[in-house]
């Protein structure tokens, strides 16, 4: 289960890379918020309206200003996403708080030894 929270974070830093615009580093944040663990992957470039927000972990999307010149089938949201759901956690996407660019948050359930389901 480690290395699906790996490959998901690998993958957000990858779209970061490519997707960015290169005009800043890519920021990666870690906040322990309520019972869960956050790590976001704050970059530069695209900005999207609230509905292309959740149109982004759809299987084979592909941005309309990047799906010419940036290879990829569109299918990395979408496994990230599924990674962080089996894990029982969820991956969100919007604008970074600062509107530069685009955040992606991998919220992930914090083990608790002595926690009562």
């Amino acid at each position: 289960v480690e290395s699906w929270c790996v490959l998901a974070v690998t993958n957000l830093l990858q779209n970061a890379q490519l997707y960015g615009d290169g005009s800043e580093v890519t920021v990666v944040q870690t906040v322990l918020q309520d019972s869960e663990l956050h790590i976001r992957v704050c970059n530069p470039g695209e900005t999207f309206n609230a509905e292309e927000y959740e149109t982004l972990f759809e299987p084979f999307f592909r941005g309309r200003r990047t799906r010419n010149h940036i290879p990829g089938a569109g299918l990395g949201l979408t496994a990230a996403r599924k990674l962080a759901e089996a894990q029982g956690g969820r991956l969100l996407a919007g604008p970074r708080p600062d509107g530069g660019g685009s955040m992606f948050s991998l919220a992930l359930p914090v083990y608790q030894e002595n926690r009562v389901r």
